[in-house]
């Protein structure tokens, strides 16, 4: 759904912990914050790319059964995005380009690097969002059911996993997932191949961020 009550502009780094805190604690308080803060920094380089935004985080729970057989438990994560031209968001080819673009950006710095990826997981899809309009142009926030329409919309959602017999190593499995993806992101700005833009404010964010 977007946007949502709990939504947050990311402006700058340290508004990522103020937006996507309360997802995370669980693992701030089981780990550590050293072991989250690689996740905060990759939601804010997705936020600079000049193309595309976040929308929404989601760490599974604790108790979710991992997928492989032979591990007793998993840390996982999930990033919704959508693109910046907001007409783009009922388009599912574009959230299929979305879908592309990452996909070939991972595979491609994957072969050339060659991780140790043993336990953590990657993975790029498609996922349907409910987006939600002002009927009414110049309703005031906060907004009233009667002032939003919904509409059917498409964005990606890049998922992120270590599994393991133990909480800790699939923990630093998963750290190192989420920081083998910043990592991408951030020589590829560096190097001027990927861009930087400021980062996308939510148009129905609450006055007072």
């Amino acid at each position: 759904m977007y946007p949502y009550a709990q939504l947050r502009n990311i402006l700058k780094p340290a508004d990522v912990p103020r937006a996507i805190g309360d997802e995370c604690a669980p693992l701030e308080q089981e780990f550590g914050t050293e072991t989250v803060r690689p996740f905060y920094h990759l939601v804010w380089l997705f936020n600079t790319l000049p193309t595309l935004y976040t929308i929404q985080t989601q760490i599974a729970p604790r108790d979710l059964k991992p997928p492989y057989a032979w591990a007793r438990t998993q840390v996982a994560s999930q990033i919704i995005l959508l693109p910046r031209d907001p007409t783009a968001h009922t388009d599912q080819r574009a959230a299929e380009a979305i879908n592309s673009w990452c996909l070939r950006l991972l595979s491609e710095r994957a072969h050339q690097l060659n991780p140790n990826s043993a336990g953590w997981m990657i993975s790029v899809g498609p996922t349907p969002v409910r987006l939600f309009r002002l009927r009414i142009p110049d309703a005031q926030y906060p907004y009233r059911d009667e002032d939003l329409t919904e509409v059917p919309g498409f964005g990606s959602v890049l998922r992120l996993r270590g599994c393991a017999n133990s909480r800790s190593t699939a923990a630093e499995r998963w750290r190192a997932a989420v920081k083998f993806v910043a990592d991408i992101i951030e020589q590829g700005q560096t190097q001027n191949q990927l861009g930087r833009a400021e980062p996308h404010r939510h148009l129905y964010d609450s006055p007072a961020e």
